[in-house]
């Protein structure tokens, strides 16, 4: 998976932040409203994010710039006023990424904004469920991955 290209960064982090500004602004009593939301007074919840970045695997994979663009989506929920957790290089583990992703799902509530952000390895592997139309299953991969501790994460 890598970090995305810069142009691509830019539009989600653009997109993120115009949406939030307006739902902020909406639960602030502005009585705006816009393509999103189309009551005044409709309530976001609490707003709660996962950011991983990995760039220390072992050699010869090592990567540059997962860990810098984990701690951008980071400031950039911060600054959106999101409750944010950091998980980086070694501190990403399979049971540490599963373990905060299980509590920011198992914690929300209606109405909450969860986001999830992973930039680091990923890689695929084949569908042994059927459920994918090319037979081939995506993965990321955590910091502690190897030949002694295979785990992926993947979504089932």
């Amino acid at each position: 998976m890598g970090h995305l290209g810069a142009a691509r960064r830019f539009t989600w982090l653009q997109y993120i932040h115009q949406r939030w500004s307006r739902s902020r602004a909406i639960n602030s009593g502005g009585g705006t409203t816009n393509r999103f939301y189309t009551k005044a007074t409709q309530r976001i919840g609490q707003a709660q994010g996962l950011c991983v970045g990995i760039d220390a695997y072992a050699s010869p994979n090592r990567l540059t710039g997962c860990v810098h663009d984990a701690n951008t989506w980071a400031a950039l929920l911060a600054s959106n006023r999101f409750d944010t957790q950091l998980l980086l290089d070694q501190q990403a583990g399979y049971d540490a990424i599963t373990a905060a992703l299980r509590t920011l799902v198992q914690s929300s509530v209606a109405d909450d904004v969860l986001v999830f952000s992973y930039s680091g390895h990923g890689t695929t592997v084949p569908d042994m469920t059927g459920r994918t139309v090319d037979g081939i299953e995506e993965a990321m991969v955590p910091a502690d991955f190897s030949a002694d501790n295979p785990k992926l994460l993947m979504d089932f």
